[in-house]
């Protein structure tokens, strides 16, 4: 590809808790994002804009599709779902959805992840947390939960790390917006 022209000190996403950069490209797909010593990233150059592979790409997967339970703060789980053609080599998109007030993770995955996974069953993967009480009442403890979910799923499979996205309906929708907010350095969009 062509090399973009670099990025503006300051227009881009910060770099968080997580070590991620924003929306950068590498030098082949765009141009890399510029960087300042104060933590701050540029965009990438035009045209840029290239996948960025999970410590997952080119490992065996150990998650499986269905409910996988997690240490954060106690026992927790989700609920994962992968392309049934799911190849280590491919980074996929990954799609958070919360569940509304008084709803369980599996009513969201049987919603097929309110609607999303049924636009694009070959190259997402999409994840269902499940509130502390199971009724979709979240709260800050849910931001080091889904913390958890990333680091976990991101080492197990392949991701691109620049396409995480969060979305939720109603109180779940509030959750994906404090998201945005308290990690967007993270993901790339947020869908309330």
């Amino acid at each position: 590809g062509t090399t973009g022209s670099g990025g503006t000190i300051g227009s881009g996403g910060t770099i968080g808790s997580a070590g991620r950069t924003g929306s950068g490209g590498n030098s082949a797909s765009g141009g890399a994002a510029g960087t300042a010593s104060g933590g701050v990233t540029g965009t990438a150059g035009a045209g840029g804009g290239g996948a960025m592979s999970s410590a997952g790409c080119g490992k065996t997967r150990t998650l499986q599709n269905g409910t996988i339970t997690i240490q954060s703060g106690g026992s927790r789980n989700y609920i994962l779902r992968a392309p049934d053609s799911y190849d280590d080599t491919h980074p996929y998109r990954l799609v958070l959805a919360y569940a509304w007030s008084g709803a369980s993770s599996s009513q969201v995955a049987s919603s097929n992840y309110f609607t999303f996974s049924t636009l694009d069953s070959k190259n997402s993967i999409f994840v269902a947390p499940n509130a502390t009480d199971g009724a979709g009442t979240w709260s800050s403890a849910d931001v080091t939960f889904t913390d958890a979910i990333l680091a976990q799923i991101e080492g197990d499979l392949c991701i691109d790390t620049t396409r995480v996205f969060a979305t939720g309906f109603s109180f779940g929708g509030a959750m994906a917006a404090a998201l945005g907010c308290t990690r967007a350095n993270v993901f790339r969009a947020v869908a309330a």
